[in-house]
């Protein structure tokens, strides 16, 4: 008897500790570090500073005169769009495909599929960003003149002319374009070329434009970044940052983010412009970053891509290429994709990194 009910026990225990034995944690999905290499793919020239990803295709221009279509699942490059002049410009996207500006300071349409849709040559050096926004192409000059073009031909729509040069990247909403200006001045424009206000400031303006709701971000040569009230049309919060902002302005629902020429990177609130946290990128950044769920991932002039939680700026991982990156980092699951350049051989190279793997028996 005795036995017996020692048996049972013993097949009771043994049942009880299948029943409540842990599940085996899922492997974790999404951006993770460490990163590893996980492939290459070459090609001719030098990027210049920003790829552009559209579902499975991505795009981006070079210094020897050639945008470069890549399928990013397949790893091979799709097509190839050259021109006599060399380009000096990024690609900037729009809804029916890429625009680029040459050495003739011809503003260039390029469909999705490399086909040249259209080409406008503009009286003076193009220096600003481009921006599409309806039926409309935005873009300024040295000289201050600023050009609305039909987004369908190239044709001019409109001219408004600045009292100086613009070198920044235009901004739009449903009733007016932001253009700033080194005349130290923001023009509001209505869609129709029509000033509409100016905002004065104390130094020339050659940032990203940024709109959201009725509040202007944008940062002054004198190393001020500024949120502007654009119903009441004056500063809302300012903050001095320890030198110019030359990167696009990144944003969620609550907060901006931005790398400063020495190279520190900013949160701030974007209601009352608190430093929410800050911390340090290895090198001075002129690249769009990229969020990754809850990850901030910076790519710098540096060797060192380096990743940062959004909430509190811990640095959670690095990656060491061999090179110097030369554009910002794009996230297509469950790969990171960066690009550097070999200067000898004029070689640029995407790279692919993805989490490195670790089995535990």
């Amino acid at each position: 008897m005795r036995k017996t009910a020692f048996v049972i026990l013993c097949l009771l225990v043994v049942n009880s500790c299948s029943i409540f034995k842990g599940k085996v944690e899922p492997y974790p999905e999404g951006l993770i570090f460490p990163l590893v290499k996980d492939d290459e793919l070459t090609y001719k020239g030098e990027i210049i500073e920003f790829a552009y990803l559209k579902e499975d295709r991505l795009f981006f221009s070079t210094k020897t005169g050639t945008v470069y279509c890549m399928d990013v699942l397949d790893r091979k490059m799709i097509w190839e769009f050259k021109i006599k002049q060399n380009f000096r410009s990024r690609v900037y996207p729009g809804e029916g495909g890429l625009y680029i500006v040459d050495n003739d300071n011809q503003l260039l349409h390029i469909s999705w599929d490399g086909t040249l849709l259209w080409k406008s040559e503009l009286s003076g050096r193009i220096t600003s960003g481009v921006e599409e926004y309806g039926d409309s192409v935005f873009l300024g000059t040295a000289a201050g003149a600023f050009f609305a073009l039909e987004r369908s031909s190239g044709q001019i729509r409109w001219k408004y002319k600045a009292e100086k040069g613009i070198f920044s990247h235009p901004a739009v909403n449903q009733t007016s374009v932001f253009l700033g200006s080194d005349d130290q001045k923001i023009h509001a424009l209505d869609l129709k070329g029509n000033l509409r206000y100016t905002l004065e400031c104390d130094s020339e303006i050659r940032s990203y434009l940024l709109i959201d709701g009725n509040r202007l971000y944008f940062s002054t040569q004198d190393d001020f970044f500024f949120c502007y009230d654009l119903n009441k049309r004056k500063p809302k919060w300012k903050i001095k940052c320890g030198a110019e902002v030359r990167t696009p302005i990144l944003q969620d629902k609550n907060r901006l983010f931005f790398t400063a020429w020495d190279s520190v990177l900013y949160c701030l609130n974007k209601k009352k412009g608190d430093i929410l946290w800050w911390n340090i990128v290895p090198s001075r950044s002129a690249f769009s970053m990229e969020i990754v769920e809850d990850k901030l991932v910076v790519s710098s002039l540096s060797t060192v891509i380096r990743c940062f939680d959004v909430e509190t700026g811990e640095i959670l991982g690095n990656y060491a290429a061999e090179k110097e990156m030369r554009s910002n980092p794009v996230w297509y699951s469950p790969f990171l994709v960066t690009n550097i350049y070999k200067e000898r051989e004029d070689q640029g190279k995407l790279i692919f990194l993805k989490k490195e793997i670790k089995v535990k028996l």
